[in-house]
């Protein structure tokens, strides 16, 4: 049996009995596979008030980590600079490109 590819952003198919030819099935390897739908129509319903409450927790308990570690890394990134001028090539003899 050959290994058939299946485009990315399909469902994949599935096997169905060989009694059934429904115009949404077709021939593949002898067996019949049916199409399935790719589309999600079950979207779940979220309250406002849910939602509300979700984003403030968010806000206050991931946001500020985030802040800080942006914060660190600004440091980190201007520090090196100031580094280099203060002498740091010069003291760990590097030349060129030996500094990137």
């Amino acid at each position: 049996m050959s290994a058939t590819a299946i485009p990315l952003g399909h469902a994949l198919p599935h096997a169905v009995d060989a009694g059934d030819h429904s115009p949404a099935s077709e021939k593949l390897d002898g067996l019949y596979v049916e199409k399935v739908n790719t589309t999600w129509d079950d979207t779940p319903i979220v309250s406002p008030e849910l939602e509300a409450r979700i984003t403030r927790k968010f806000d206050r308990h991931v946001v500020p980590w985030l802040f800080g570690l942006w914060l660190l890394a600004f440091i980190d990134r201007s520090n090196i600079g100031n580094a280099r001028i203060d002498g740091l090539s010069d003291d760990l003899k590097l030349t060129g490109t030996q500094f990137n």
